[in-house]
C-alpha cells in the first residue's frame, strides 16, 4: 500500500472517548468505472475526555485547531458510517489491527439509477464485511471535490467525505487494494444518469406469498424510486399497515384468474387517484389478462396474443414445427384412450413426455415409456388445473429429446435485442 496521509479525531464509541488516528488516501481514477475512491484506515486506543465536547473544536468542519483535534459525529451520511462501524461489537479487537474503509466517490455529477448500487453490487464478495449506500432513490450526486493541492488534514479528509456515495468496510488492511480492482468489475455500468429518473408508478398485480418470498422485489423498486401499488385479494398480508413501506398503496381486486380479470384491473386502475403507468405481474396464470387490461388502457405491453401462444406449451410447440418430434394434444384422459384405439391415429412412439398445457415450474411433468405409463401420466396432468379458476384440463403429449436443455435468454426493449 502506498503512503497514506494521516490526522488525529475524537470520536464517542460505546460511552468511551477514543482517540482515533485517521490513515487516509485518495486513489488514482479508473476508465473501468464512474468513481475514485478513498481508502480511510482507523486505529484508536481509550482516554478520557470530558464528557461534553470542548466548544472550540470545530465539529462540522473536521478542522484542527489549538484546543485539539476535531470530534467525529454522526451528522453526515459517511460519518454516521464510521460511528456505526466503529460501534460493532465486533471491531473490539486489537487496536492496532484498524478498521479499514472504502468511501465511493462519484467523478461526475448526474443521479443515481439505484440508491443501493453498492450494497446490491458487491454482495457475495469475500473480503466485504459491511458495504452501505448513502443515497436516496431518484437522489442528486455531486462530484467529489479533490484537488492534489490541498493539504492532507482532517478538513479535507471532512470535506471530501461529505461527497461520498457510498461506503465499505473490507476484511483487512491488505484487502483494500484488491477491493480497487474489483470494483473496476463490479461498476462498470452507468450507474450515475445525467438526469434525473422520472416517478414512475406501476401496479403490480398478485403480491406474492410473504416477505421472505419477494422483499427483493420490493427493496429493489424502493431503491429504483418506483411507487407500487398492489393489487390482491382482501386480507392479503402487503394490506398490512407495517408493510407500508414497501408499496404506495393497497387496492383490493378479486384476482380470480377467470374471463373478468382484465375488466376488473381496468376498473380498478380507473378508480385510483393518481396515475398508473404500467401494469406488471409474475403470476403466470394472469399474465394474459393484465396484458388485456394494458392495452384497454393504453399502457405498455407486449401484445395480449403473444401471452397466449407463450402461456400454452402446446401452441408454443406449433410455433416451431419438426419432423423429429412428434406432438399432440388431449382434452383429457378418455380423448386420449379413444385416440389409442382409433386406427387413424400412428401409433405414439416412446418414450415421450406428458404436461399440462398451461403450467409452470416442471408441475405434473412425466416421462413415460408405455401406455400404462401414459393413461396414468395424462390423468394426472389432466386432474392439475381441473378445478382451478382456469378451468384447463387439456394435456400436451410430445417425443422425448435426449440430451441437455439449453436456455437462450435474449432481453428485448422496445423490440429490439439488446446485447
Amino acid at each position: 500500500m502506498t503512503a497514506m496521509n494521516s490526522c488525529l479525531l475524537l470520536a464517542n464509541v460505546q460511552g468511551k472517548e477514543l482517540s482515533l488516528t485517521a490513515q487516509w488516501k485518495v486513489n488514482a481514477g479508473s476508465n473501468q468505472r464512474h468513481c475514485r475512491t478513498l481508502d480511510l484506515v482507523f486505529k484508536w486506543s481509550p482516554r478520557t475526555y470530558a464528557t461534553e465536547p470542548d466548544p472550540c473544536i470545530s465539529t462540522s468542519t473536521g478542522r484542527n485547531d489549538e484546543s485539539g483535534p476535531p470530534h467525529l459525529d454522526g451528522g453526515k451520511p459517511w460519518s454516521e458510517f464510521v460511528i456505526d462501524s466503529l460501534q460493532r461489537t465486533e471491531w473490539q479487537v486489537s487496536p492496532d489491527d484498524g478498521v479499514a474503509m472504502k468511501f465511493i466517490l462519484a467523478d461526475r455529477e448526474g443521479f443515481c439509477t439505484r440508491s443501493d448500487f453498492l450494497e446490491r453490487r458487491m454482495e457475495g464478495y469475500r473480503a466485504l464485511v459491511v458495504a452501505r449506500s448513502f443515497l436516496q432513490p431518484r437522489h442528486h450526486i455531486n462530484r467529489a471535490a479533490i484537488s492534489d493541492d490541498d493539504r492532507p488534514d482532517a478538513s479535507i479528509l471532512f470535506s471530501i467525505l461529505s461527497d461520498a456515495v457510498g461506503g465499505l468496510i473490507v476484511s483487512n488492511i491488505d484487502a483494500l487494494d484488491e477491493v480497487e480492482v474489483e470494483l473496476d468489475n463490479r461498476l462498470s455500468y452507468l450507474w450515475i444518469a445525467p438526469s434525473c429518473p422520472p416517478l414512475t408508478r406501476i401496479a403490480w398485480v398478485r403480491g406474492r406469498y410473504n416477505i421472505d418470498h419477494s422483499k427483493r422485489i420490493w427493496d429493489s423498486a424502493v431503491a429504483l424510486g418506483i411507487a407500487v401499488v398492489i393489487l390482491d385479494n382482501e386480507g392479503h398480508w402487503l394490506q398490512d399497515a407495517r408493510w407500508n413501506h414497501l408499496r404506495e398503496d393497497f387496492i383490493p381486486t378479486n384476482l380470480d384468474p377467470d374471463a373478468g380479470l382484465a375488466d376488473r384491473l381496468v376498473d380498478a386502475i380507473r378508480r385510483y387517484e393518481k396515475p398508473i403507468h404500467g401494469i406488471t405481474t409474475s403470476s403466470n396464470k394472469r399474465l394474459v389478462s393484465v396484458a388485456k387490461a394494458c392495452e384497454t388502457l393504453g399502457l405498455r405491453t407486449s401484445p395480449a396474443q403473444s401471452f397466449i401462444i407463450a402461456a400454452d406449451k402446446c401452441i408454443t410447440r406449433e410455433m416451431e414445427p419438426s419432423s423429429d418430434v412428434t406432438s399432440l394434444r388431449v382434452q383429457n384422459v378418455q380423448d386420449l384412450r379413444d385416440r389409442l384405439s382409433s386406427n387413424r391415429f400412428p401409433p405414439i412412439p416412446y418414450p415421450m413426455v406428458v404436461k399440462p398445457c398451461i403450467g409452470w415450474a416442471s408441475e405434473c411433468i412425466s416421462k413415460v415409456h408405455t401406455e400404462t405409463e401414459l393413461l396414468r401420466a395424462v390423468e394426472k396432468a389432466s386432474e392439475r388445473h381441473r378445478l382451478s379458476p382456469i378451468r384447463r384440463t387439456d394435456v400436451m403429449i410430445e417425443s422425448y429429446v435426449e440430451g441437455p436443455e439449453i436456455d437462450a435468454n435474449i432481453v428485448l426493449l422496445a423490440g429490439l435485442r439488446r446485447q
